[in-house]
């Protein structure tokens, strides 16, 4: 699967360094300087919220490509599928009836508009959203920069947990610690920028 992860120059062009850093040898991931609204792409990746409200940051440009019926749909979705929010670490997929990008896969870094920066929030978004796609059999896929903009996570810690998610669906699988202390040194290893 193609991933494409999108960054906007004017408005982050600090993630592309690190992004480069942790996906050079990987020639199935491109970096992209673009708007990520207009990828021709089989999904984009919403960041969204827990509860599928896409009025803001980047959801807020989605709806203005695909429509309000999206955020309509993730919510009822929500609501006669899940009987809850959209938990971190879960996504769910919704058709666009776009042909240039027929779906959206909400994957939410956070709960509510939050400061996620001492989380592994974006790791297990951006791992459900792979995941999600992975198993759709899908052929492309466009990201953004998970949690940097209102979640307020640096943009190292960003790449880092990107690419960590990237690795586990496509590369090791999911490892199962050995002891809460694993754990613990992952958490510190995914949150930190030692």
């Amino acid at each position: 699967m193609k991933v494409q992860l999108y960054y906007l120059e004017k408005i982050n062009p600090q993630i592309k360094p690190y992004w480069e850093k942790y996906f050079k040898d990987f020639d199935d991931v491109e970096i992209i300087n673009g708007d990520i609204c207009q990828a021709e792409v089989d999904a984009i990746v919403s960041p969204a919220n827990s509860y599928g409200f896409m009025c803001g940051g980047l959801d807020r440009y989605l709806t203005q490509r695909f429509g309000e019926h999206i955020s309509t749909k993730i919510k009822t979705t929500l609501r006669e599928d899940y009987k809850r929010e959209l938990l971190i670490g879960e996504a769910l997929t919704i058709e666009t009836n776009d042909s240039k990008c027929p779906y959206i896969i909400s994957a939410p870094t956070m709960i509510v508009p939050m400061d996620i920066s001492n989380t592994i929030n974006v790791f297990l978004s951006t791992r459900a959203c792979l995941q999600e796609a992975k198993e759709m059999k899908l052929s492309s896929i466009a990201i953004s920069a998970m949690g940097l903009g209102v979640g307020k996570v640096p943009p190292e810690i960003c790449a880092r947990q990107m690419f960590e998610a990237y690795k586990e669906v496509f590369i090791t699988g999911w490892i199962e610690p050995m002891t809460i202390y694993d754990s613990v040194v992952n958490y510190y290893y995914l949150t930190n920028n030692n």
